[in-house]
């Protein structure tokens, strides 16, 4: 019974005060076509450092790949997974690329190697949005090294 006279009071409230109503309209009307206009979810100038215990050609033109998609900015180049970390500590890095030693081999022979990624958790969206765009841009650049390499049979 207590309820329905607390749903009874919030009515004649609610039409008792004309800023309501209009309010009630307005705010999702704005929301539906102002904000997608205002607000995106892009992340760009992502400072990047690379770990790079290859150093071939093929690893070169990864990080090459990477530096010129827009989203990343080459930050540091560190000799250590170790180093690379201490330059995210010091904010100098939003995320570390690591590749791995005798990456160029493992793709000639037609294996997949593992890139590691490691991002800085403090800014969790940042982190999250921007190993995604360099998760896709290095699985793209395996994709297009398949592609060249000739095709493997088994028998």
């Amino acid at each position: 019974m207590t309820i329905k006279f607390l749903i009874e009071k919030e009515f004649k409230q609610f039409f008792r005060n004309s800023f309501l109503p209009r309010m009630i309209v307005a705010m999702p009307l704005m929301m539906m076509l102002v904000l997608p206009w205002a607000a995106n979810q892009e992340v760009r100038d992502l400072q990047l450092c690379v770990v790079d215990h290859d150093h071939t050609p093929t690893s070169s033109r990864l990080v090459q790949k990477v530096a010129s998609c827009g989203y990343f900015h080459l930050a540091a180049s560190e000799p250590s997974y170790e180093r690379g970390l201490e330059c995210v500590e010091r904010g100098e890095a939003d995320l570390i690329l690591e590749i791995p030693l005798h990456f160029e081999r493992r793709i000639g022979r037609g294996e997949q190697p593992t890139i590691y990624i490691a991002t800085n958790a403090v800014n969790g969206t940042k982190g999250t949005i921007g190993s995604s765009y360099l998760a896709q841009i290095v699985s793209s650049y395996g994709a297009s090294l398949a592609d060249r390499s000739p095709s493997q049979t088994k028998s």
